[in-house]
């Protein structure tokens, strides 16, 4: 080695550890199994993360469907709504109840003139 790739070198390796960092005191050989331990775990988080986005799509999905649901029975609610008020209303004939026969069914008299 120069003595400009030495002293570059040095340069580099005094911007990776600094003194009083988590490095002071390990030797190279020791470097690289903590290295490995590093990568080893990236690995693991990455995989973390990718199980992590892909449940939080489930839940997305699962989300989405159920606003859907939601929606459609507010429609079935106002509709139900509207013809229970429509039931309310005041019959437009009126009339006497004169049997009440099978199957719930009434026979009834009309009251005055059509």
């Amino acid at each position: 080695m120069t003595e400009s790739t030495k002293s570059k070198d040095e340069s580099m390796r005094s911007h990776l550890v600094k003194p009083g960092s988590a490095y002071d005191g390990i030797e190279p050989g020791e470097l690289g199994e903590s290295t490995e331990s590093i990568q080893d775990r990236v690995r693991q988080l990455e995989s973390r993360n990718s199980f992590l986005e892909e449940q939080c799509s489930q839940i997305e999905s699962e989300k989405r469907y159920l606003e859907n649901q939601k929606i459609k029975y507010e429609r079935e609610i106002r509709k139900l709504q509207s013809e229970l008020d429509r039931m309310k209303t005041s019959p437009l004939i009126i009339g006497t109840v004169i049997d009440v026969i099978k199957n719930d069914r009434i026979l009834f008299k009309l009251s005055g003139k059509l």
